[in-house]
């Protein structure tokens, strides 16, 4: 059975010092969204995470938007012989 699906008193059953908080940490969406830590996967840092990658994106993509294409450079080597 998985984890979020116990009830309480499947818990209890197992310990009776488990409650309804302990069975909350237990959900892992509860865990997720639980963590604050940067670089971890609470939605917060995925966030984060995801704008920083969205920011160097369009940073890269600028930079690359600058260097010149392969055919212009060998339109440029060309030299006319008289």
């Amino acid at each position: 059975m998985p984890l979020a699906q116990v009830t309480l008193a499947d818990a209890q059953a197992v310990d009776p010092a488990f409650d309804r908080d302990v069975l909350a940490c237990a959900n892992p969406l509860s865990s997720i969204g639980r963590k604050l830590s940067v670089g971890s996967t609470g939605p917060a840092a995925v966030d984060a995470q995801i704008g920083s990658v969205r920011e160097a994106a369009l940073v890269a993509a600028a930079r690359a938007a600058k260097v010149p294409r392969l055919a212009t450079l060998f339109d440029a080597l060309k030299v006319e012989i008289p």
